[in-house]
């Protein structure tokens, strides 16, 4: 944990298989580890790779409203905007938040805008 913190994952994701953990515990660090490449690859506008990576994430652990929120931006940067538009309106739907609701707006006007 203390190398994920420090942003030191291509060390963690190097020792990861050796190390002296639970299955559980090495499923929750592989989360992590995923969830950070994903935030750095939206940050690159590495749009697809993102994708990729909520996808793999996804797999081990349901995804949280903070990275649906991530891959409604990595679908409407991809201009798959009625894809991103169900990401944010589903997450709005459950809880509203400014995030959310910037997202909702965003692909509306974009989607409207392009009629």
């Amino acid at each position: 944990m203390a190398r994920l913190t420090a942003g030191d994952t291509v060390a963690l994701a190097r020792d990861l298989p050796t190390l002296p953990l639970s299955a559980a515990h090495r499923a929750e660090i592989r989360a992590s580890l995923l969830a950070t490449e994903a935030n750095r690859a939206l940050e690159d506008r590495r749009y697809h790779d993102t994708l990729r990576l909520l996808d793999a994430r996804k797999e081990i652990e349901p995804e949280p409203r903070n990275l649906g929120i991530l891959r409604g931006w990595a679908l409407y940067n991809l201009h798959r905007i009625p894809q991103a538009y169900e990401q944010f309106k589903s997450i709005d739907d459950r809880l509203s938040t400014p995030e959310s609701r910037e997202g909702v707006t965003t692909a509306r006007k974009t989607m409207y805008r392009d009629w």
